[in-house]
């Protein structure tokens, strides 16, 4: 989430999304950065969709983001891409072992 983002929450009185509202909630009730990271971290169920929170350094979050804008996704959809791909990846190699 960018600040500018927040600004236009802010600003144009839509509705800030339940998960976003989620972990600003859990960041504001954090102590310092450390928590904040650690607070930010996990999951959140809402209706069988299971959203994971992990917090990146802002250089990871520009490569990531170059990396899914050249795809044509946003940073959620590759990252979801790129999970499921190492998943599958590993539990493949391990019910398959060479």
């Amino acid at each position: 989430m960018t600040k500018s983002t927040v600004d236009g929450w802010l600003s144009k009185g839509r509705p800030i999304p339940i998960v976003k509202r989620i972990l600003i909630g859990q960041l504001m009730e954090a102590n310092s950065g450390e928590d904040a990271l650690h607070s930010l971290s996990g999951s959140i169920d809402l209706n069988s969709v299971t959203c994971v929170a992990c917090p990146i350094m802002p250089d990871d979050r520009a490569l990531i983001e170059g990396a899914a804008r050249v795809e044509g996704l946003t940073i959620e959809e590759f990252i979801r891409r790129a999970g499921l791909r190492e998943a599958s990846s590993i539990l493949k190699d391990v019910e398959n072992p060479v």
